[in-house]
């Protein structure tokens, strides 16, 4: 299985594969404003939470900007993820995507991982990331 998204602006670019078993959509460029990157992004999750999948997982490590409609977009995803039963794993490894979870405290709702064999490897187990070593202190 392999899909496809992208809006008229060419800002975001969005592909949907299956790793181990489980949908991975990798977000590739800005997620800025309400309108068509948003929607791109949330017409691929929508369809693979449809499928009610044990989990979802979504890749940021390529988005270049995260606004305030990605990161609505990002916890409203999480509640229908929810509802349907299905697990939603972040993956993230770079400012443009962990600054803002981390500033508006979203990071503490979505469950977010650095690497998706890792989001993978706890939505299988039902787990939440551990605690990453700046976060011990």
């Amino acid at each position: 299985m392999s899909a496809q998204y992208s809006d008229d602006s060419g800002m975001v670019f969005v592909e949907v594969s299956l790793v181990g078993g489980l949908p991975v959509i990798v977000v590739v460029g800005e997620v800025a404003q309400r309108g068509e990157g948003e929607d791109v992004v949330r017409t691929a999750i929508s369809a693979q939470i449809a499928q009610r999948p044990p989990a979802v997982v979504i890749d940021l490590r390529q988005a270049t900007f995260m606004g305030s409609a990605g990161l609505r977009m990002l916890v409203r995803s999480h509640a229908d993820a929810e509802q349907a039963g299905t697990r939603l794993a972040i993956v993230a490894d770079q400012c443009a995507a962990l600054c803002p979870l981390a500033v508006t405290r979203v990071d503490g709702v979505l469950h977010v991982h650095r690497n998706v064999f890792e989001a993978i490897a706890a939505a299988q187990l039902g787990s939440r990331p551990m605690a990453w070593p700046e976060d011990d202190a």
